[in-house]
């Protein structure tokens, strides 16, 4: 991404509204040799990727359903709405990409303007398995809110596996179907069954609902639910 264009997007991502699951984000240094770097408020904690393989060495049994789990994939869910509703997307979206601070608030960073979004694409693809990006970015499409649905079903799927890495378990994204590949992976080992109808029903009927609606179904259906 060109200095300008980041330049431009740290400028928007700074009028956003502050969010208890939001990195807050001070602002930007720039010198004359090109170097720009971002200044994100400390965070305390570790990533949600580690936090959860640090979590899966303690666990008894990992088999059994895990309300904390349900919590952090409720409070990403919520990140996510809120950017989306404020105009943004989230090209990088995976586990390493949410940090969980030591009061167990997950914190969403690296987000961008969907109006940007088609600029910093090349970007932010380096950074993720190609087997984890949505259809549409394998056919070189742009990122949108619709695509963010399909990296959250991604994360959902590792977070219930306390971390294991999701890309394993794809095939080709490029020859099939959200239906084939949805279909053809195990059901999480902690993940709540509503959770798991979600991901395999809605998802696969619908193909990628809202985010609007994924965060009601997470709210008002899987509560402490097995």
């Amino acid at each position: 991404m060109e200095r300008r264009h980041f330049v431009k997007e740290i400028g928007i991502v700074k009028t956003l509204e502050r969010h208890s699951n939001i990195a807050d984000i001070l602002g930007l240094c720039c010198n004359s040799s090109e170097l720009i770097q971002l200044f994100i408020k400390t965070m305390t904690g570790k990533t949600l990727k580690q936090h959860l393989l640090k979590t899966r060495e303690s666990v008894s049994d990992i088999t059994a359903h895990n309300e904390i789990l349900r919590e952090y994939a409720e409070q990403i869910c919520n990140g996510m709405l809120f950017l989306s509703n404020q105009g943004f997307c989230h090209p990088s979206l995976r586990c390493e990409s949410v940090h969980v601070d030591k009061k167990g608030v997950c914190k969403l960073y690296d987000f961008t303007p969907v109006e940007l979004c088609g600029i910093k694409d090349g970007y932010n693809q380096d950074l993720i398995s190609h087997e984890l990006v949505a259809p549409e970015i394998v056919k070189g499409e742009s990122h949108t809110p619709r695509t963010d649905v399909w990296a959250f079903g991604n994360l959902l799927w590792e977070l219930f596996f306390y971390g294991f890495d999701a890309s394993k378990m794809f095939e080709d994204v490029a020859s099939q179907s959200y239906v084939q590949l949805i279909g053809s992976r195990e059901k999480p080992i902690a993940c709540p069954d509503a959770i798991c109808r979600l991901l395999s029903d809605d998802m696969m009927n619908l193909y990628k609902p809202a985010i609007r609606r994924i965060s009601l179904d997470i709210r008002l259906n899987c509560t402490n639910r097995p």
